[in-house]
């Protein structure tokens, strides 16, 4: 993709994220960002005012980790789920990119995803505003089973 292409992408898709913030809905926006000019860009298109102001928003951004291997072999047992999988000299280079930006965001949490199960991933993430607006740790969040099975719903 050309980086005008790129630009028009992420800035398409953090103001499709802000028309949503401004209808009071929450938002989980799910993408790999190998740049991290990139990802600022995406953050000032949502709190930017070309839409209008967004008086209180909550955000916050999960690094999604795992060794290159686990990932290879992740990435190569969801061929025939969603097409084929990604080649795996591409993906190696993807992983090499992205890695350079992990940990440079404030207040980014990093996930160790060899640790959980998808499922869990998605709990935790999903959790993790309720714990903020309750200021309460983790553990004590429990993501109700219906809102679980809905983010983890297939196509």
């Amino acid at each position: 993709m050309s980086k005008d292409r790129e630009k028009l992408a992420i800035r398409n898709a953090a103001l499709l994220v802000k028309n949503f913030l401004l209808e009071g809905f929450d938002v989980v926006a799910d993408y790999v960002f190998d740049d991290i000019e990139d990802q600022r860009q995406f953050m000032d298109f949502i709190f930017g005012d070309q839409l209008g102001t967004l008086d209180t928003i909550y955000v916050q951004q999960f690094y999604l980790d795992a060794p290159i291997e686990k990932i290879v072999k992740r990435n190569q047992s969801r061929s025939g789920k969603r097409g084929e999988y990604m080649n795996v000299p591409l993906l190696r280079k993807l992983y090499a990119r992205t890695s350079e930006t992990k940990g440079m965001i404030e207040h980014e949490v990093i996930l160790d995803t060899t640790k959980y199960s998808a499922k869990q991933c998605a709990k935790y993430i999903l959790s993790y505003r309720d714990a903020y607006k309750n200021n309460e740790t983790l553990e004590n969040v429990l993501l109700p089973e219906k809102d679980l099975a809905r983010a983890l719903e297939e196509d």
